[in-house]
């Protein structure tokens, strides 16, 4: 059936409308046709001419030169050899703690049950690839992984497993697989993951511990110096990332890597020194020369650290001696922001004691009339032994300011409750 329209028509009178079909529609051009083309660019049955494509479903992926991520080929994320309900359960859980990292602790005692059965290390491997590649990154989920490590690592029945108690061996065997391979990362332009992996190991020397003969806790010394080394790697590369991921790492972990080297007769001073150096580099931005000092200054100031807790050992002093008095002292400005002392501020000497503070009038009228009805002379205790007993109550006379108060309270509100009614009176008329 052919489309019609009305193309001539008028009003009352004009005679016939005159109704003509529609032109037919304009065949389209040969460039605008779809060839359906296989991906080795032969034509498929049925779409005429011959058409070559230069496509290929095998191509690279189109990503943006703004967009950076870590290096995820295949050399890196290689394929899981295993794969069943305790690993589904286990990447479902990393899934919901990167959101949710507060629930770890739960997951991992619900998971519990599922690790006990394992007898195949390809299920350990797994884990560990899983949890290791979700940390480097994850920012926020490095935190979390590093617990997780601590509770294989200090969970009694994971402890004893056939498996997982080889679990901090695989997961630091791993760490060490992309720390000997560093700076063949850092000169093939894959920063993003030695960056990752220092931060990563930055939390597992902050969460790790193993027990030591004397039944203490200590850290794992060798991640400090690995740290160590892993830091002057990017500083030899000194970007912008870098020099931040360095900042990071040693504002984060700075303190308690010092003290592991300074107890194994090493130092700090080989990354100070070249942080001091880069400082004064003019190919440094200043962003970064900020972060650098930042830094610096925090080393000077010993962390953060008061003096009296200048290294780990002194942590495991006895409180029980400890006769130290912190006061809540407030710190005075003028108007300039300059620090100025208490007498300056118009503030009274501490040593004035009570009579520092001056009562104004409301508080004086305030204290008098409650230390006169807490006098003892007019108020009996309640312990007193007359307290007890009806016939006491009616006839005693320490109850006598009370009836009085109570008396001169009813009328009050009598009063007040009869002003009121009169008040609503007078409006209403």
């Amino acid at each position: 059936m052919n489309h019609t329209g009305v193309v001539g028509g008028g009003g009352k009178g004009d005679g016939p409308d005159i109704v003509a079909s529609k032109p037919p529609l304009r065949e389209p051009k040969d460039a605008t046709l779809f060839r359906l083309v296989n991906v080795n660019g032969v034509p498929n049955a049925g779409s005429g001419d011959s058409l070559t494509s230069n496509l290929s479903a095998a191509a690279t992926s189109f990503v943006p030169s703004s967009f950076s991520r870590p290096n995820t080929e295949p050399t890196l994320l290689p394929e899981l050899t295993s794969y069943n309900y305790v690993m589904l359960e286990f990447d479902q859980m990393i899934e919901i703690l990167i959101s949710q990292p507060g629930n770890m602790e739960e997951y991992m005692k619900r998971s519990l049950s599922h690790l006990l059965p394992v007898e195949s290390t390809d299920i350990l491997d797994s884990m560990v690839h899983k949890l290791y590649f979700t940390c480097i990154n994850e920012p926020n989920f490095r935190y979390t992984g590093a617990r997780i490590c601590q509770y294989f690592n200090s969970n009694e029945s994971l402890k004893s497993h056939p498996v997982f108690k080889n679990f901090r061996t695989t997961l630091l065997t791993r760490c060490k697989k992309d720390y000997d391979a560093r700076e063949s990362h850092l000169q093939s332009n894959n920063e993003q993951l030695i960056q990752g992996l220092a931060m990563f190991m930055s939390e597992l020397f902050l969460n790790l511990e193993v027990i030591q003969p004397d039944g203490r806790m200590a850290k794992f010394d060798i991640l400090a110096s690995s740290l160590k080394d892993i830091v002057l790697s990017l500083l030899n590369y000194p970007t912008d990332k870098n020099i931040k991921c360095c900042v990071q790492m040693l504002k984060l972990s700075g303190s308690s890597i010092e003290d592991s080297l300074i107890r194994n007769g090493n130092s700090l001073d080989d990354v100070i020194n070249c942080l001091a150096s880069l400082q004064n580099s003019a190919n440094i931005s200043e962003n970064s020369k900020f972060m650098i000092k930042s830094v610096l200054d925090l080393r000077c100031n010993n962390w953060g650290r008061s003096d009296s807790v200048s290294s780990a050992e002194s942590l495991s002093t006895d409180f029980n001696n400890l006769s130290v008095t912190y006061e809540n002292e407030p710190i005075y400005y003028d108007v300039k922001g300059q620090e100025i002392s208490r007498s300056e501020a118009g503030c009274p000497d501490d040593s004035l004691g009570s009579a520092a503070y001056l009562f104004n009038e409301e508080e004086d009228d305030f204290l008098n009339q409650a230390e006169a009805y807490f006098n003892p002379d007019t108020y009996a205790p309640w312990s007193n032994d007359n307290f007890i007993g009806s016939e006491d109550l009616s006839g005693s006379e320490d109850y006598t300011v009370t009836e009085i108060v109570d008396q001169q309270l009813t009328n009050e509100v009598i009063d007040a409750y009869e002003a009121f009614l009169q008040e609503c009176q007078d409006k209403k008329s």
